[in-house]
Formats: structure tokens, C-alpha cells, sequence
């Protein structure tokens, strides 16, 4: 059985919801998940075709005006891999903040934008805080 990347993970937890295309994944996780779990197209697209090829999921082609459409879903496979992942502890947490790195390394570089550093950080908190109770009320 092949481990799966953190990435196909997401996805088959995402598909468990309903089923989804590559494109409607993205969006997904751009409007939730990113705010702790990110994923570009490049990590998308190719855990989508292992997960199909390992029977974690089937794709069915459902074209829409002409463009080509495959809407993924999880397979019976799929759903007890996932069981298999909640069960297990989970890896160590790491969290990137370049607006934390930037005012941790302040001092070496110029100490006196420490200040407006920390300002921009805490606004941009408060923005990321405003989305998430939006997304919460959804």
C-alpha cells in the first residue's frame, strides 16, 4: 500500500464531502483550507491521477460547453484509507509565517521596522480573522 502525501490526503477528505473536479478542489481549499493547508494546481492535478490509479477515487468525464470535465469521487478504498489516516496521530505541526520571519529577523537587518512590521502582521491577522468567522457562518 503507497503512503500518501499530505496533499492526497486533503483531497480524498475533500471529495469525501461531495464530489468534486481538480478546478472545484482548488477553489475549496483556496476559500478554507489554505488558511492552514494550501495546494497549487501542480499538487492537485498529479495526486488526482495516483489517487485514481490506487482505486482511491473514480473520475467521471462530464464535459460542460465543450470543455473537457472530470468530477472525482471517492471510491469505497478511498473512504477506509481516510478512516485509516484519522486514526493515526498526527505528524508534528508546521506553520510558515513570513510576516513572523520578517519581524523575528529584524534586528539583524533593520531594527526600527520592527514596529511596522508587527502593525502590518496584526492587520493582516485581523483580515484572516474576518474570513475565517465568514467562513464559519457558511
Amino acid at each position: 500500500m503507497e503512503e500518501l502525501s499530505a496533499t492526497a490526503k486533503a483531497i480524498l477528505g475533500i471529495v469525501a464531502m461531495r464530489p468534486r473536479t481538480g478546478y472545484e478542489i482548488k477553489a475549496f481549499v483556496d476559500n478554507s483550507t489554505r488558511f492552514f493547508w494550501a495546494a497549487s494546481y501542480g499538487q492537485i492535478y498529479p495526486e488526482l491521477k495516483r489517487l485514481a490509479e490506487n482505486g482511491l477515487i473514480e473520475g467521471t468525464d462530464e464535459p460542460t460547453g465543450g470543455r473537457r470535465r472530470t468530477v472525482y469521487k471517492i471510491t469505497a478504498a478511498g473512504k477506509k484509507r481516510l478512516r485509516e489516516w484519522h486514526r493515526e496521530p498526527s505528524a508534528d505541526l508546521e506553520f510558515r509565517d513570513e510576516g513572523m520571519l520578517k519581524l523575528f529577523l529584524a534586528g539583524a537587518i533593520e531594527p526600527a521596522s520592527a514596529p511596522r512590521i508587527a502593525r502590518d502582521r496584526a492587520e493582516q491577522a485581523r483580515g484572516t480573522a474576518a474570513r475565517l468567522r465568514e467562513i464559519e457562518s457558511r
